[in-house]
């Protein structure tokens, strides 16, 4: 019950998840570090009265029934999908309007235009993001390596980031956690 900030890190499953009911007394939830999951689970963080910031991974594409509902003291979600996840109905009932969504800074136009998104202030997240360029040899300007996957993984928890190869020989993934490896 003491327990104010937590950071997950790793390989999770929806059953891990159930793991939130017990830290209800947090104020700042890290999950940005984690993949296997793409959604966040109806009523995971209802009622969590102290939750001030949260950070979810890129991997999210859904965020479910009630998962933020009474949240009333949230003021940060930091969210690190370059597409907005979509927002079932009552998922963040009770958190405040004033509420700063924190995204990558290449996507901020999709997260405004979007009916539910662009309703929050949407801001770049600059100060949590790195990014890691890859230059391919001149060489490959050929075209051998054409069509082929480029793709970065976290050996850590899995999460994976990936290009097609065209005629480019530059790579930049920019979405990258910082501090991760």
């Amino acid at each position: 019950s003491e327990l104010t900030h937590l950071i997950v890190d790793g390989q999770v499953t929806d059953n891990d998840m159930s793991f939130t009911g017990t830290y209800k007394n947090c104020s700042y939830v890290d999950m940005s570090r984690i993949a296997g999951i793409s959604n966040v689970p109806s009523y995971i963080f209802d009622g969590y009265s102290n939750l001030k910031e949260i950070e979810l991974p890129a991997s999210i594409t859904s965020i479910d029934r009630y998962a933020f509902r009474n949240c009333s003291l949230l003021k940060a979600f930091d969210i690190y999908s370059t597409v907005p996840p979509t927002v079932t109905a009552g998922a963040f009932e009770g958190v405040p309007s004033e509420m700063i969504v924190y995204v990558p800074e290449a996507s901020v136009e999709l997260y405004q235009a979007d009916e539910f998104w662009g309703a929050f202030a949407v801001v770049p997240l600059k100060s949590k993001i790195s990014s890691l360029e890859l230059k391919l040899p001149a060489d490959c300007s050929d075209g051998r390596y054409r069509n082929m996957s480029l793709e970065l993984v976290n050996v850590k928890n899995g999460q994976k980031f990936r290009y097609v190869i065209t005629d480019r020989l530059s790579y930049t993934f920019s979405t990258l956690v910082r501090n991760t490896t």
